[in-house]
């Protein structure tokens, strides 16, 4: 119909008033469609085809009826709302001005184009041009009365907008059967010549025809001059003009009777035809069921022959009968005095059997009792080994351990620890009072006095940017967590599971308060899914009261097994200890001190029996109040993010493959308080088979000395993370590898470069003021030497700009190179790849400036790595907030940047912006490729005129199977906007719109879906949001009005 401005147009009242008799499903459209659906797979034989304005799809389902695999387009969702379900699936709402998603071998625009303005019906016949070799077309050239038709033409307006792209009028085609106006149009690659060639055969055609004519007419008027004289043509007698009238007249209607006689008599002659076949079709039915019923009567007849044989046999065998039963009454009698001997008999054989029975058990003991005295001994001689290795250890451990305590600055820690929990106990309003004041510090250290102000000063007003209000996480939980009932059928459902592993829950113990520790063990007795085993090892060697529970729960179920230890060996050790109990094809990493959701182990089994070979599956968590009473501080956790990996132990209280965590020698001693991390680390060396399950499935309690609590609880922490980073990096390869705390929780990592050479790419035009800027900042504040500069200009006209461009041509690292026409990003900076020389491109917004020396080299390390395909980095607007951070597929729409607006070293429900990252896309404005990646992907698309160009490169990278990655540690300001504004191309949203739906529909893997996509600042979802995919829609739809 028309384009998307219109659309509404087209609702249910244009439909029963504006199509000449009312348009809906009934037997005259479907019978139209039909005709002309025969006709094209007879004349044309597509095997695709897209019907462009397809209203209520009636020709699509003609043509699918007859094994064409048609499809259709129409901007009136009204009319796409009223096709069949059967066919609904192959027809949508979008603009004929839009692209398609693919070629056709035939398109049908039928009484379309009219209906489009006439700059959007020449963008509509390039769009039906550049998919397809041959549009069937038609459009009316007299009807304006319609309101709708804004654009009636006559063909030839239509031809010479089709020639424009080398389509051309099939004149040998005959389209009459759509409409007397229809035509076929052609793309060919036939020069201009051969096209002149052909008009003029079917012009000369034409002029034959046409003399034939003026023969023909010259005749019968010198008839008619012969006639007004009153004599024929040989110069007979007079005739009256009224005489050779009627008998002109005459002879036409014979003609016509002839005519008309003729053509009843085809009818007669298809109907005969048609009665004739349908008649042998009957014969030949009636035929087999005449054949089917005399096999039948055949049968039967047999059977009445047999059945005096079989009365007969009847007779003889019941007689028989008759008399064996008489047998067996005489048997019974004699049998009777016999049964009590029998009886006797089985009750001696019974015994005899029971006594062998326990012969043969009592030599099975005696076997067994000799093999557990093997064992027993072999268990002593390995006890005695292990007894006087400990004590070895022991030693070392007594050493170490004084060297530590005897230490100035351990003691001062651990004075000053003490002091502070005095002064300010846990959950305290001191406390709380004390963290302020703390985070108020680190802010004037990151952000300055007034920075700091700021931010106290936006908390004052509401909730900190970022922040997670509790009351949003409770209501949350209402509308997100299973109710009572659902927990009773998972229980149910648990027991039907086809794969039913045993999950084996790895609890080391070490004084846990008393009510803390059975709230734990209660969280498991809840599970839902109950194939499970909890092993315990408790190093609290002196403390009766955990023995006491320990050992209460131990009896009330046996699934649950304890081993005390001697000693405490720290929670690695110990840990050990707890995984030498286990016999489960998957182990469970629970703290003595935390809480299970009840649904936990069912969600994880629920995952393995929809993919077996996954290794390692984690969930999201979040944070438990001191009491129990309380959950806060949720954390939602993206998919499989091996960067991420490097800044946060996102996968901490995870279930790993118990045959995993053996291959990799279990947990590290020299690792304690990062054991898990270094564990996990391990294991994603070994395997890539990760689930994430996007439910908070764990409660981490927030106690005294506990990391979930504060950061700064477990200081000595901090060393050995960074080791176990630093150890997982030599292990994959990387050479001299760097590890350092920015700050506490905010890991970094490095290593010499390779120095490739690097092409910086920058589209610009006027605006020298920015350039100059982004330049200079470049030159002055890169401590990376080896780049070139791509400078592409696109017509710039100011004086002061060329001026500038003359001061640069000094410098032989900076290269100009010209893009005439008009202004597209995608265009420019492929241009600008060609002509770079070097291995790694940089996209570069020319409204950057560059802050810190060492952000190329930080870009240049990740770009080098093999496996990672597109480097992004962090930018800042003027004021010190995020503008980029990483793209997120469906927020806001089409992509948005996640954490704009946030400040840096912020942290929420989505984990901190300054954490590596793994996500779908980076911003184009400071995008790092290695030019071989850029050049099997294609480079940009063009078909983008200014944006979603680099979110769609990105997803193509993704594809190839690189990773896309975001590095907080290159940091630029960003003056976004003022080189070219925000205006965002129409096209460019329809085209988006059409490569990112699917993406927007099964959300971004590096997002949450418990997050808002509303919002780009992460934020929990709350009930009844928007649909990702029909915000999009409805900012599409608004583009198309507009």
């Amino acid at each position: 119909m028309a384009d998307k401005g219109n659309s509404d147009l087209f609702d249910a009242y244009y439909f029963a008033h504006s199509c000449g008799r009312s348009y809906q499903r009934d037997e005259h459209w479907l019978s139209f469609f039909g005709t002309i659906a025969e006709k094209i797979v007879q004349e044309l034989r597509p095997g695709t085809m897209m019907d462009a304005g397809c209203a209520m799809g009636f020709l699509v389902e003609a043509l699918r009826d007859r094994n064409v695999e048609a499809f259709g387009i129409d901007i009136s969702e009204y009319a796409i709302e009223q096709i069949i379900p059967e066919i609904r699936p192959y027809c949508w709402v979008a603009s004929v001005t839009g692209p398609f998603p693919v070629d056709y071998d035939l398109i049908v625009c039928i009484e379309v184009l009219e209906h489009l303005k006439p700059e959007e019906a020449e963008r509509a016949v390039s769009n039906l041009c550049k998919h397809t070799r041959q549009v069937l077309f038609s459009s009316t050239p007299s009807d304006y009365k319609e309101a709708t038709h804004f654009n009636v033409q006559p063909p030839n307006y239509w031809a010479e907008l089709f020639a424009r792209h080398g389509f051309f009028h099939d004149l040998d085609f005959e389209a009459s059967f759509i409409t007397p106006w229809a035509m076929l149009f052609k793309g060919e690659d036939i020069p201009r010549s051969g096209v002149v060639r052909n008009y003029e055969q079917k012009h000369w055609q034409l002029l034959q025809e046409m003399d034939g004519l003026r023969k023909l007419s010259l005749e019968m008027r010198n008839q008619l001059a012969a006639a007004e004289r009153g004599e024929n043509l040989q110069g007979q007698p007079r005739i009256g003009k009224e005489d050779v009238i009627g008998h002109l007249t005459g002879e036409l209607y014979k003609t016509q009777k002839m005519l008309f006689d003729l053509k009843a008599e085809i009818v007669n002659r298809e109907a005969l035809s048609a009665e004739k076949a349908r008649l042998e079709a009957v014969e030949a039915e009636l035929r087999v069921r005449l054949d089917e019923a005399q096999a039948e009567i055949q049968t039967l007849r047999d059977q009445i022959l047999e059945r005096p044989k079989i009365v007969a046999e009847k007779e003889r065998l019941e007689g028989l009968l008759e008399v064996e039963r008489d047998h067996i009454d005489k048997l019974q009698i004699q049998l009777k005095g016999k049964d009590q001997i029998e009886t006797e008999k089985n009750r001696l054989d019974a015994l005899q059997a029971e006594t062998q029975q326990l012969l043969e058990v009592e030599k099975s003991k005696d076997k067994q009792l000799v093999a557990d005295m093997e064992i027993a001994e072999k268990e002593r001689i390995r006890l005695e080994g292990l007894v006087e290795g400990i004590s070895q250890e022991k030693q070392i451990y007594q050493g170490r351990l004084s060297e530590l305590e005897a230490h100035v600055g351990w003691r001062s820690i651990t004075k000053i620890q003490r002091f502070r929990i005095r002064l300010f106990p846990i959950g305290s309003s001191r406390e709380r009072i004390w963290k302020a004041g703390v985070a108020f510090f680190r802010t004037w250290l990151d952000l300055g006095f007034l920075g700091a102000l700021r931010k106290a000063f936006a908390g004052i007003r509401g909730k900190p940017i970022g922040h997670t209000a509790n009351s949003d996480y409770q209501s949350w939980i209402k509308f997100s967590e299973p109710e009572p009932e659902e927990l009773k059928e998972q229980r149910e459902k648990a027991k039907s599971f086809s794969y039913r592993p045993l999950i084996s829950v790895i609890t080391p113990v070490y004084h846990p308060p008393p009510d803390v520790l059975k709230e734990a063990f209660d969280s498991l007795l809840a599970q839902t899914y109950d194939h499970w085993e909890m092993c315990i090892a408790d190093a609290s060697t002196e403390d009766r009261k955990v023995h006491q529970i320990l050992e209460t729960y131990s009896q009330k179920d046996s699934r649950i097994k304890v081993r005390l230890l001697e000693k405490n060996e720290g929670i690695a050790g110990n840990s050990n200890h707890a995984l030498g109990l286990a016999g489960g094809e998957f182990i469970a990493i629970f703290d003595h001190d935390d809480v299970l959701a009840p649904d936990a182990l069912f969600e994880v089994v629920q995952s393995l029996n929809d993919n077996k070979d996954i290794d390692i599956l984690y969930f999201d968590e979040d944070k438990l109040s001191p009491d129990g009473k309380e959950r806060r501080d949720p954390w939602f956790k993206p998919n499989w993010s091996p960067e991420l990996l490097l800044s946060a132990n996102y996968l901490m209280h995870s279930v790993i493959r118990r045959d995993l965590v053996e291959e990799v020698g279990g947990f590290d001693k020299s690792m304690d308080g990062a054991q898990d991390w270094d564990l996990l680390l391990r294991c994603t060396q070994k395997t890539k088979k990760i689930n994430h399950i996007p439910r908070v499935l764990y409660h981490w309690r927030q106690i005294q000395g506990s990391a979930a609590s504060d950061l700064l609880a477990k200081p000595w922490v901090f060393e050995n993370q960074r080791r176990c980073v630093k150890a997982h990096l030599e292990q994959q390869g990387i050479v001299d590898p760097e590890t350092t705390f920015d700050s506490p929780g905010f890991l970094r990592v490095s290593w010499p470069v390779v120095a490739s050479k690097v092409s910086i790419i920058i589209p610009t035009k006027d605006k020298v003021d920015l350039l100059r800027r982004c330049i200079e900042s470049l030159r002055e504040n890169t401590e990376y030497s080896d780049y070139e500069i791509i400078l592409v200009d696109n017509e710039s006209e100011e004086e002061s700009t060329i001026a500038y461009y003359a001061t640069l041509k000094g410098d032989s690292r900076i290269k100009f190179v010209q893009s005439p026409g008009e202004f597209n990003f995608s265009a420019a900076n492929n241009l600008g790849a060609r002509e770079g020389e070097g291995k790694l491109l940089l996209f570069l917004n020319n409204d950057v400036e560059i802050l810190e020396s060492d952000w190329l080299e930080e870009m240049v390390r990740w770009a080098e790595r093999p496996e990672i395909g597109i480097v992004g980095a962090k930018l800042l607007y003027p004021n010190g907030l995020i503008q980029h951070a990483g793209v997120v597929i469906g927020m806001q729409g089409h992509a948005s940047h996640v954490f704009m607006g946030s400040m840096e070293k912020q942290t929420g429900p989505f984990g901190s912006v300054d954490w590596y990252r793994n996500y779908s896309a980076v911003t184009g404005a400071c995008m790092m490729i290695r030019k071989d990646v850029f050049e099997q992907v294609g480079g940009f698309n063009e078909d983008y005129q200014l944006v979603f160009s680099d979110v769609e490169i990105c997803l193509r990278v993704l594809k190839k199977g690189y990773r896309i990655m975001y590095t907080p540690y290159t940091r630029l300001r960003h003056y976004e906007g003022q080189s070219r504004g925000f205006h965002i191309p129409a096209s460019d949203m329809l085209r988006g719109y059409e490569h990112m739906k699917a993406y927007v529909e099964v959300g971004d893997p590096y997002f949450n879906p418990s997050l808002s996509y509303a919002v780009p600042i992460p934020v929990i979802r709350k009930e009844g949001e928007e649909l990702r995919v029909d915000r999009l829609r409805r900012l599409v739809g608004k583009q198309r009005a507009g």
